[in-house]
């Protein structure tokens, strides 16, 4: 790129003061539209955010020795919670909202990059408004950190091929970069693209950036072998599915679309349906319109080919689908694709902006308010169903009522579970404990502690001190657990069926429990309901949640 390319570029990407106005009006916006997911219980995903999974130093180590995901978000949040001091949901959830805000602003950059001013605010409204992107934002979890990293790194990648700032920028772009494949796996793809499209460039600044680049996928790469040396990289996971053509046409059509504020597919009503057609339409053409534009600068000198944002759209579904095919059928759930989200914002973004007719402009402008106003209103309505994602339960409701039933007099009331993941009781009032967290794997302990010993030795240095350091955590944990088992007022079991079971996992298993709770997710399983349809048992009182039903029952 010559030095008149890249001040005619510079000169196209200054903001005017109007449009740094309308971007504050779309972040106060974006703000007014998250703040409310605030109100609600954490959920199972989220505290793999909290003290229970990261507090520790022991049990950081476990979680990050067991997760699918690379170890980045784990130790953030734990020494993100250690410095806030709190891991209450405003602390956890605050990293989320701040990179969410933090993305629009970076996607009206991108917007400026490669089309131009009007497309960059249209797609850091569109996202402000999407429906997926407000949810993610106010999650406490790694995918909307992962967004504004991957816009980080692509800006800052165009910044070092033009040559300006290096240091400044290389600093940016190898942080942003390395953040990004240790927050998510699949984020290495991006680095995979980046890598391509460098070596296609005539810049004289390209060494710097492919050096850059594969520093950080070979740092990955370590951590990958150190990972298989000492546990493994999970592959697989039960609530993931293939990603193929059907998958790419929900996932653009409909999910980065409305976020399923109408349901999902076979759920819709008639209304839901209809809208829903009338979105895919517009937004088929849309991508259409935005599309031929962004080719259509292949040639200009004034931004980068926009192809390369195209590429930036398809690069994480092909991926997926690839894997589908040569490796396994379990990869694929939305949120894997999220990555593709303010891409296509932009695409979108192109294709709406940019006309020359005064009421063209109004007509597109009024479509996509019209659009956004219908599914923010569906989407803050839809109670307890299944939108972008599952409905959450109501463990902060559950907790507290629980906690005024706990007994007074020193004994310990019992909870079984018929959801199999009922953590957030004990997020919210640590005197709920679930059984199978004291049951110590001394087996698995010691075979951790052998690996380190066989790669690292248990005399001089770094073996002896790392084993009396692992020793010392250890030591530390069993002491934290026998505390908190002395405190539990309530046991939480895990109900599992009765015959042939040999450990504490039904209430027919303990023929001294005579009053017991049960708590039900949504409908029982076959195991609930035989414990609700015995004879033996008697409903002393039931009390609803969204999502949960708690039972106090009697053992005749």
């Amino acid at each position: 790129m010559s030095s008149a390319s890249i001040k005619c570029e510079l000169s196209k990407q200054k903001a005017s003061p109007s449009s740094l106005w309308v971007l504050l009006g779309i972040l106060l916006l974006a703000a007014v539209l998250r703040i409310p997911g605030y109100t609600e219980s954490v959920w199972i995903d989220e505290l793999y955010s909290s003290n229970i999974f990261v507090g520790e130093p022991l049990t950081l180590l476990k979680t990050i020795y067991s997760d699918i995901h690379p170890p980045l978000y784990a130790l953030f949040a734990h020494f993100w919670n250690q410095a806030v001091g709190s891991d209450r949901e405003i602390w956890l959830r605050l990293p989320a909202l701040l990179c969410g805000l933090g993305t629009i602003v970076l996607v009206w950059r991108l917007g400026m990059l490669f089309v131009d001013a009007s497309a960059g605010l249209m797609a850091a409204a569109l996202l402000a408004m999407s429906p997926v992107h407000i949810w993610y934002s106010q999650e406490a979890r790694s995918y909307s950190m992962t967004l504004f990293l991957l816009l980080l790194a692509i800006l800052s990648y165009y910044r070092l091929l033009q040559g300006r700032r290096m240091r400044c920028w290389t600093a940016v772009f190898s942080l942003a970069l390395s953040c990004l494949v240790f927050t998510h796996y699949y984020n290495l793809v991006f680095a995979g693209l980046l890598l391509v499209l460098t070596a296609t460039r005539k810049s004289p600044h390209r060494r710097r950036v492919l050096f850059n680049i594969l520093l950080v996928t070979g740092a990955l790469g370590l951590y990958m072998v150190a990972k298989l040396q000492l546990s493994e990289i999970p592959v697989r996971a039960s609530y993931l599915r293939g990603f193929g053509v059907a998958e790419a046409w929900e996932l653009f059509s409909v999910w980065f679309l409305t976020g399923e504020v109408f349901g999902r597919q076979g759920h819709r009503s008639g209304f839901g349906e209809m809208v829903t057609l009338v979105i895919q339409v517009l937004g088929v053409l849309a991508v259409l319109r935005g599309s031929w534009r962004l080719l259509r600068r292949h040639s200009s000198q004034d931004s980068p080919p926009g192809l390369d944002l195209l590429l930036m759209v398809i690069a994480l579904p092909v991926f997926l689908g690839a894997l589908t095919i040569f490796v396994s059928d379990q990869v694929y759930i939305e949120r894997s694709a999220l990555p593709a989200l303010p891409f296509f914002a932009v695409v979108i973004g192109s294709g709406v902006t940019g006309w020359r007719s005064k009421g063209r402009r109004r007509a597109s402008l009024s479509l996509v308010i019209a659009c956004a106003a219908v599914l923010l209103v569906t989407s803050y309505n839809s109670g307890s169903a299944w939108t972008t994602y599952k409905p959450n339960p109501d463990w902060r409701g559950a907790a507290r009522f629980l906690s005024t039933e706990l007994p007074s007099d020193g004994s310990r009331a019992v909870l079984y579970s018929d959801y199999p993941s009922p953590t957030a009781l004990t997020y919210y009032d640590g005197r709920m404990q679930e059984t199978k967290n004291f049951v110590r794997n001394d087996d698995k302990t010691n075979a951790v502690l052998g690996k380190f010993a066989q790669i690292f030795g248990t005399e001089g240095w770094p073996g002896e001190p790392l084993q009396a350091v692992i020793k010392r955590w250890i030591d530390d944990s069993y002491r934290l657990l026998a505390d908190t088992e002395a405190k539990m007022k309530l046991e939480i079991i895990e109900l599992k069926p009765a015959a042939g079971d040999t450990e504490r996992n039904h209430p027919f298993n303990e023929p001294r429990l005579d009053t017991f709770w049960l708590l039900i997710h949504t409908t029982p399983t076959q195991f609930g309901k035989q414990v609700l349809a015995d004879e033996r048992i008697r409903i002393e009182s039931t009390r609803h949640f969204r999502s949960l039903t708690l039972y106090k029952l009697q053992r005749d």
